[in-house]
């Protein structure tokens, strides 16, 4: 990139800061007025002219990737019509007067070519320019202070990619290159913020290619990554790209030109050449030789999620975490980042709109996994509540910590598992793990207590089976009969380091994840030490099937049919939890115990002493309490 170019691009010290504070004061600021484009340059735009035209001969560039028989979906079509267009007529000088759209496609191009050579090459690049490892962005310091940086990021990959078109070679991954680009995606951001029409600015016409250049570059896809991030202390951490994204959203909502890029479904891009490529393949249609720098899915192979839709999972945190009790202890940084989120959404999804009716178990799943009430602290078990109650002080960060962590539990957790915390401490909370399909556990409600103590994050919390026959079954090898759980993530079993606790990085959802994936198993007795591999050894997988039967019977007795027949259970903390999962998944769970009863023909099959006293089959009894109970 020649001097004259970078000059018609920065003009100096130009920054698109967005960050704390908001970007609509940055846009009247001095650094607004530090962007520098020219639209009536003849000299940069013959520079411009000669060094697009340089780097795609008929030897080099997209003409590498042709494909005639490839067809774009009709959207797609007029997207690429639309900026192979506008890049014809940068080549041929007729499009100066549209110097924001100039400069928008100028940035796009650059920020592809960038993104694309660091997916190819992310484990082997070797940068020439002075790395921060410490703050993450990859290659210098606060980068979008510092153009001279960006310069020399795009001299380094210029000069190593020779043009050179990735993309194509492999199937497009943003996760690879996480973090490395946070920097330069902030700042290439902040610019194009400078570069849209303000919110209040509506009426304000833009260059109809503006829209296209977006959908086609790859920073939206770069967007969506971010917004469907799934930790509000990721997101707090890298505050500055964060503000300068829901900013960047914000203003394309806002204009009616450009809001179908936030409100709409997209198209799944497979692979890409950049927008550099795609807009120069015009040149290659000329020739009667049709290329393709872009593969998108079909509508029939499922569309990518909305930037709305993305945003979902970050929503539902911020709202929980805000509607605590407890939120001042999350600290002001964080509760400005979710107070940003929640604005942001609302904006996009008017709080007016009516909900849904609930009318699935998956769909009450989402709506009540995560809930919080005020007297969790007084149905803890004796043992659990004498931990609770030796907690007497809390270091520095503790409570932040739960506060977050409890709120990204909303989006974050398996299948199956609900949550209650205690409103007034939210170190005390209770968890309902249901039984995986499949295995003897199925349809049986497992509950938990969780206490965390006063060195959490760094230890464990203490867990807790409450689901135990009043004392008298033990479920697994790992749960037993007086509540102890058994995992190496709790520091109650040995095990290898890479499965014990991890401080400050493992969390409580590790901890229901590790309990649903590796006790709930299909042949429990193999959790035993010296078992492991039982169904491998003569009689084994018989003595396996014999011990699913017991735990099986023992799961549809106290697991199922209590919560259904004792008063305490069917009204109590899990109330509407039980109440909808017998209602939406109750005939599944019938014809679950009928199915093991055929198979299984023996005593164990029956249950003794219900109702007056007779003996009756366990399948007939919970569908008798499921019509009886279940609202």
């Amino acid at each position: 990139m020649s001097r004259l170019l970078k000059k018609a691009l920065l003009g100096g010290k130009a920054s698109g800061n967005a960050g704390r504070g908001g970007s609509e004061s940055a846009s009247s600021s001095k650094e607004q007025k530090a962007l520098v484009v020219h639209p009536d340059d003849e000299e940069v735009a013959r520079v411009l002219s000669k060094e697009l035209n340089a780097g795609y001969d008929e030897h080099d560039g997209p003409q590498d990737h042709r494909n005639s028989e490839y067809a774009y979906p009709k959207e797609i079509e007029d997207s690429i019509t639309h900026v192979q267009k506008f890049a014809k007529h940068v080549l041929q000088m007729t499009c100066y007067n549209k110097g924001a759209a100039f400069a928008a496609w100028v940035l796009l191009c650059w920020y592809d070519h960038m993104e694309l050579n660091l997916q190819a090459r992310c484990q082997q690049l070797q940068p020439t320019a002075k790395r921060d490892r410490k703050n993450g962005i990859g290659f210098g310091a606060n980068i979008r202070n510092q153009p001279g940086a960006i310069q020399q990021v795009w001299d380094d990959v210029n000069q190593r990619a020779k043009y050179r078109i990735p993309g194509l070679e492999q199937a497009l991954d943003f996760k690879q290159v996480d973090s490395k680009t946070d920097g330069v995606t902030s700042w290439v951001l902040g610019m194009l913020i400078l570069l849209l029409p303000p919110k209040l600015e509506t009426t304000k016409k833009v260059s109809p290619a503006l829209a296209s250049m977006i959908e086609l570059s790859l920073l939206q896809d770069r967007t969506a990554q971010l917004l469907r991030n799934d930790s509000l202390q990721d997101v707090n951490k890298r505050a500055d790209l964060y503000f300068a994204t829901f900013e960047f959203v914000n203003r394309l909502f806002h204009h009616p030109s450009l809001d179908h890029l936030v409100t709409e479904d997209r198209f799944m891009k497979k692979q890409s050449a950049g927008l550099h490529a795609i807009s120069t393949d015009w040149k290659g249609k000329e020739r009667n030789n049709a290329t393709t720098s872009l593969t998108v899915a079909d509508k029939s192979e499922g569309m990518a999620s909305s930037l709305i839709a993305c945003l979902s999972n970050l929503a539902t945190q911020s709202k929980v975490l805000l509607s605590g009790s407890h939120i001042k202890a999350a600290g002001e940084d964080i509760l400005e980042i979710a107070e940003r989120i929640q604005k942001l959404h609302t904006c996009l999804i008017p709080s007016t709109a009516k909900m849904a009716t609930i009318t699935t178990w998956k769909e009450y799943l989402q709506a009540y996994a995560v809930t919080r009430r005020p007297d969790v602290a007084k149905r803890l078990c004796a043992f659990s509540a004498e931990k609770a109650r030796a907690v007497r002080s809390s270091p520095k960060n503790r409570m932040a910590r739960l506060v977050t962590e409890t709120s990204e539990m909303t989006t974050s957790l398996p299948e199956n598992v609900f949550v209650i915390i205690d409103d007034v401490r939210p170190d005390i909370m209770k968890a309902l793990i249901i039984g995986p399909q499949g295995t003897p556990y199925e349809g049986g409600l497992f509950e938990f207590n969780i206490v965390c103590g006063e060195q959490y994050p760094a230890q464990p919390p203490v867990v807790r089976i409450a689901t135990t026959g009043q004392g008298s079954v033990r479920f697994n090898p790992n749960l037993y009969s007086d509540g102890k759980v058994c995992l190496s993530l709790l520091g109650t079993w040995p095990g290898g380091p890479e499965t014990k606790w991890q401080p400050y990085k493992s969390t409580i959802a590790s901890v229901l994840v590790s309990i649903q994936a590796m006790i709930f198993v299909d042949y429990p007795v193999e959790n035993e030490p010296g078992h492991e591999n039982l169904r491998k050894t003569p009689g084994g997988l018989q003595i396996c099937i014999s011990f699913n039967h017991r735990w099986r019977r023992d799961t549809l007795k106290h697991a199922t049919l209590d919560w259904l027949l004792i008063p305490e259970r069917r009204n109590g903390l899990w109330k509407n939890v039980v109440n909808n999962y017998f209602r939406f998944c109750g005939r599944g769970v019938v014809e679950s115990a009928r199915k093991w009863e055929k198979d299984y023909k023996a005593p164990l099959a029956r249950l003794e002493g219900i109702g007056k006293g007779k003996a009756g089959v366990l399948s007939d009894e919970i569908e008798k309490a499921i019509k009886q109970y279940v609202k």
